[in-house]
C-alpha cells in the first residue's frame, strides 16, 4: 500500500474517531481535544510506519535476490577458473565448458 492510500486511510480513519468522539460524548471540552490530536497524530504515526517497513521489506528482498545472483556468478567464475587452471590444452573443451557452465 503506498503512502497516498496509508494517508487516505488515516484521514478516514481520523474522522471516524472524531465524529464518534464528538457524538459519544456530550459537549467537547478543552480538555478533550489534546486526547482527539493524540489519537489522529497516532494514527498518523501509525500508517507511516507501516509504509517504511513495506518499503524496508521490499529493499531486503531485492537485495537478497542481488546476492543470490552474485553467488552464482561466483560460482560460474570459479568453475571457469578451476577449468582453466585443470591444465586443459584444448581450447574448444574450454569454451564448451564454459557455455555449458553459463547456463
Amino acid at each position: 500500500m503506498g503512502l497516498s492510500r496509508s494517508l487516505l486511510l488515516v484521514l478516514g480513519c481520523a474522522l471516524v474517531y472524531g465524529f464518534t468522539s464528538i457524538l459519544s460524548q456530550p459537549p467537547v471540552t478543552e480538555s478533550h481535544l489534546p486526547v482527539l490530536a493524540v489519537g489522529i497524530t497516532s494514527l498518523l504515526m501509525v500508517s507511516m510506519t507501516a509504509v517504511a517497513m513495506k518499503r524496508s521489506v521490499e529493499v531486503e528482498v531485492r537485495r537478497s535476490d542481488i546476492e543470490e545472483k552474485t553467488a552464482e556468478q561466483l560460482r560460474v567464475l570459479n568453475n571457469l577458473t578451476r577449468v582453466v587452471l585443470s591444465g586443459a590444452p584444448d581450447l574448444e573443451r574450454v569454451k564448451a565448458r564454459a557455455a555449458e557452465l553459463a547456463r
